[in-house]
């Protein structure tokens, strides 16, 4: 007998990349706890053991990395899964790879829909731009199934797992900071002005779908990309140079004595969001968007950005992101470093967080990027495929 509310099958939920999923898995346990669906997970034997607790992938790893590869292959980027309602039945693939341009391309054949949590503006045929000179070209399949591709978003890791309880702690105690007082205008913090060495022939080879690495990148088009990171230093610098008591810009690992600063703690990290009114990101990793993003929104901040390339499910207000230029693997001239550095003198004259902000950003958090809207809008998606079928 069909089932009264749709219900969700999930069939893999790859432990290595947990932590990914644990903002959808909380909202679809939110819904399910109110009656709204019923939800089922599947899978083998050792799916359910490493993803019975956090720790329980780290100390399988301990005692045996080969394990861990076979029972959650690097590789296994997506969570499958099959939605019924009303006797109609639809499957779908949700896909965390910071890799905006690659797709799983067996699921995307064969799924009716493909969320793609890291999903390009635009899909064009010249491929993703990785900057002004370079574009990752698109497997031909992702023009043949685009019809089938949604934008997700990604949200902030919680308990590492499927326990409800856990995970609604950890969310709780992040949705309260938002109502800190926000008495940090700017806040920039970034590790490493490093980045990876171009693959060579004495490259360990990497996992068999890593396409277009960053070390790949790196060696392929020498000389026509930039690494985000080279970005950090000038980003610091600007900011330490407006000699402001309420910027904090800070860079962990760096030789020059003038932009270091020590590393913060998880714990500190998570403070200076919620007391930030502006937080800075310089997009990294094949552009992707980082945790940095639903960190800032969480928290009640405004995140200023480098020109994105990547979509989520809902468009961004103006009071939530405001891009100021590109930068990511540009190369250094083609940066626009006067125009950036006005776009953050303008920010910090003019941006501060009113109660007026204040409310603003808690209902478009609320309504658009909390845990329980997102899997609204995942159900919803699922509806309308099956009504269109």
């Amino acid at each position: 007998m069909p089932s009264s509310v749709p219900k969700i099958t999930i069939f893999s939920l790859p432990p290595r990349t947990l932590a990914y999923y644990d903002w959808l898995i909380t909202g679809l346990e939110l819904l399910k706890e109110s009656g709204a669906i019923e939800i089922e997970y599947s899978g083998h034997w050792w799916d359910r053991l490493l993803r019975c607790h956090p720790r329980a992938m780290r100390i399988a790893h301990r005692l045996s990395p080969a394990f861990v590869d076979f029972c959650s292959p690097v590789d296994a980027i997506c969570i499958t899964g099959r939605f019924e309602y009303k006797d109609a039945v639809m499957n779908f693939a949700v896909d965390i790879t910071d890799s905006p341009f690659v797709f799983a391309t067996a699921l995307l054949e064969s799924v009716d829909l493909y969320f793609k949590y890291q999903c390009p503006k635009t899909f064009e045929p010249a491929g993703f731009p990785i900057n002004k000179h370079v574009r990752a070209p698109y497997h031909p399949d992702v023009f043949t199934f685009q019809n089938k591709i949604r934008p997700g978003m990604l949200g902030r890791p919680l308990g590492h797992g499927l326990n409800l309880r856990r995970n609604l702690r950890v969310l709780r105690q992040w949705e309260a900071l938002a109502q800190t007082p926000k008495t940090c205008s700017i806040f920039a913090s970034f590790g490493t002005i490093d980045h990876p060495a171009p693959r060579t022939t004495r490259t360990p080879l990497p996992a068999q779908y890593n396409y277009f690495s960053e070390p790949t990148l790196l060696a392929r088009y020498p000389g026509k990309i930039h690494h985000p990171n080279q970005k950090r230093a000038r980003m610091v610098k600007i900011l330490r140079n407006m000699n402001k008591p309420d910027i904090d810009a800070r860079l962990w690992r760096t030789k020059d004595p003038t932009l270091y600063a020590p590393p913060l703690s998880e714990t500190e990290y998570v403070r200076h969001c919620a007391i930030s009114s502006t937080v800075v990101n310089i997009s990294g990793l094949r552009r992707s968007i980082p945790y940095r993003l639903c960190d800032t929104l969480l928290t009640g901040g405004m995140m200023a950005t480098d020109t994105l390339a990547i979509r989520w499910h809902e468009p961004f207000e103006p009071f939530e992101v405001r891009e100021i230029g590109d930068m990511g693997y540009e190369l250094d001239e083609d940066v626009n470093w006067p125009g950036i550095t006005s776009a953050l003198g303008e920010i910090y004259a003019t941006t501060r967080t009113t109660p007026h902000d204040a409310r603003a950003r808690a209902d478009a958090y609320e309504r658009k990027w909390s845990p329980r809207a997102f899997a609204r809008y995942f159900v919803s998606q699922c509806e309308q495929s099956l009504a269109a079928s």
